[in-house]
């Protein structure tokens, strides 16, 4: 008996969700980092300042994270883009192929 192919398990409408949904997270992303820049200026009118530094350190955190967080999603948005639909493909059937006793 021989194994699946990855085509036949893996939902052939996946790259085209996976790609909207990438694409939705960019102005939630945007909102966060607006956010944190927005509770950094708010810290500098506080006038205890452990308090202010606290405030601004967590801001600072939370921009940060939204700005890898965003570095990965434009990584997911050119690898599920349309233009590299075709080629992984083309590596879904190499890897099946090669799976199944095939030489590439």
């Amino acid at each position: 008996m021989t194994s699946p192919r990855i085509n036949d398990v893996v939902d052939p409408n996946i790259l085209p969700k996976a790609w909207q949904t990438v694409c939705n997270m960019e102005n939630s992303l945007a909102t966060i980092v607006d956010l944190a820049s927005a509770l950094a200026l708010v810290s500098e009118a506080i006038d205890e300042a452990s308090v202010s530094g606290a405030i601004q350190r967590v801001a600072w955190m939370i921009r940060d994270s939204a700005n890898e967080a965003e570095e990965l999603r434009g990584q997911l948005f050119h690898m599920t883009h349309a233009n590299n639909r075709s080629r992984l493909a083309t590596t879904r059937d190499e890897v099946s192929y090669a799976t199944q006793g095939g030489k590439l």
